[in-house]
């Protein structure tokens, strides 16, 4: 028997960073601090507040959020 294996692998996006974003990380290249493996707190809290919004519920929080770079990294936090 063989199991299916599924690409996750889509490469690098063949859409250009927006000028407004490449200003942006300009501005703040010389914060080099690490993030938390979580992604950004507060997009975080403000997933799980749309979400509880937009679906009437209350149990989102930013706890069961997580937020990075593509898949590849997110499916590994998952495991």
């Amino acid at each position: 028997d063989y199991l299916k294996i599924y690409k996750f692998g889509l490469g690098q996006s063949p859409f250009p960073v927006p000028n407004k974003m490449v200003k942006r990380l300009q501005d703040h290249a010389h914060e080099k601090d690490y993030m938390s493996s979580r992604g950004y707190q507060p997009l975080r809290e403000a997933i799980a507040q749309y979400l509880n919004n937009k679906h009437d519920l209350k149990h989102f929080d930013a706890s069961n959020i997580i937020v990075g770079p593509g898949s590849k990294e997110l499916m590994y936090h998952i495991q």
